[in-house]
């Protein structure tokens, strides 16, 4: 508490200084460093950055207890009534094939359940259950390889053509010349990456700023987003 009236008081009087606190899913720091992050440490130079990676359990008690202000969730949240959603943006649960993997189908850009159920899968935990579960309404049963608490690491069983990675991905987001991503076209997963806070908290002034921030270039990519699809007559 101390440190937040002293970074409150530095901010009035010196501009935007302080550390910005944030809850990262394990599947998500690295991609919101780069998208998000890098920007905003160019505008205010002065603000510092502690990131806590963990699961969502981890990332709701991390919240709670007041250690982080902001939370990057990639699955639904527990204690709902204690948080409130910020922003949202939708991801797709997909299949990554290195392009080289000898399960990859070139003439297609959608895979189905079925089809994957026949291939070693590497899965990020928080995606495990909701695959099972999918599966299991289609009288399927995935061949699971592995199961890793982060992205990164079910990726890297793709990279290495040993599995194809079963992960969330956003629209648009690029991970690599030797990886091919394929929508799973018969899932009915609502994937969200989600930007939540503790309800009837107030936040620092610096988390406010980087709200904002966050909201402008949001709105901005929405934007790019419909030009995109506009101009490939997919609109």
């Amino acid at each position: 508490m101390e440190d937040l009236a002293r970074n409150e008081i530095d901010n009035i009087i010196g501009g935007a200084v302080g550390t910005l606190r944030i809850s990262a899913a394990n599947s998500r720091s690295s991609l919101f460093i780069s998208t998000s992050l890098k920007d905003f440490c160019q505008l205010y130079p002065k603000v510092t950055y502690e990131i806590y990676e963990g699961g969502i359990a981890e990332q709701a008690q991390q919240l709670l207890n007041g250690i982080t202000e902001l939370g990057i969730l990639s699955v639904p949240i527990t204690h709902e009534d204690s948080f409130e959603v910020l922003f949202q943006r939708r991801e797709e649960l997909s299949a990554v094939f290195h392009k080289e993997a000898v399960w990859l189908d070139n003439t297609t850009s959608d895979i189905t359940l079925k089809e994957l159920s026949e291939m070693p899968l590497s899965v990020s935990a928080g995606c495990c259950d909701l695959l099972k579960k999918c599966c299991a309404e289609n009288a399927l049963s995935p061949q699971i390889l592995s199961v890793s608490t982060t992205r990164n690491t079910a990726l890297q069983w793709a990279y290495e053509k040993t599995a194809v990675a079963v992960v969330p991905i956003e629209p648009g987001e690029f991970l690599g010349s030797d990886l091919v991503t394929k929508r799973i076209s018969d899932t009915t997963i609502d994937l969200f990456k989600t930007v939540v806070k503790v309800k009837d908290r107030p936040l620092s002034v610096i988390a406010q700023k980087f709200l904002k921030f966050y909201s402008q270039k949001r709105n901005s990519q929405q934007v790019c987003d419909l030009k995109k699809l506009l101009s490939s007559g997919n609109l």
